[in-house]
């Protein structure tokens, strides 16, 4: 009996794991990934999809995170082993400007998105 519930358990395990990245419908993961600095106006062009798609993006992981939209342009660690990622939109020094704009991904300790915020910063030159 206890080898029928552990491997329901492992089975269980390994279901939860698998969880697919969503697709989101008319976003080209290329040409975002493309746009790495935001100067060419991808990023900006597609944000509007991505933020009407954030409910879909919760509790996604930074591997999945990472599949759909790339490296971050930035990463930081903040306490209790949060993460945030940083991927530039539009502006900044890459692009001859002053003011950036960036979306933030703050994620959990266990590695969990649980936040999406639009961020404008000013970069000193």
């Amino acid at each position: 009996m206890n080898k029928i519930v552990y491997i329901f358990l492992l089975i269980a395990l390994f279901a939860s794991a698998c969880k697919p990245t969503p697709k989101i419908e008319g976003f080209d993961t290329q040409a975002w990934k493309a746009d790495r600095s935001g100067c060419n106006g991808q990023r900006e062009h597609l944000l509007p999809l991505l933020e009407k798609s954030e409910s879909a993006l919760e509790n996604l992981s930074t591997t999945q995170i990472v599949k759909l939209l790339g490296r971050p342009n930035k990463e930081e660690l903040y306490r209790r082993s949060q993460r945030f990622f940083f991927y530039d939109i539009e502006g900044g020094k890459a692009c001859g400007v002053v003011e950036k704009v960036q979306y933030r991904l703050r994620f959990t300790a266990t590695d969990h998105l649980i936040e999406i915020k639009k961020i404008t910063t000013e970069e000193k030159e």
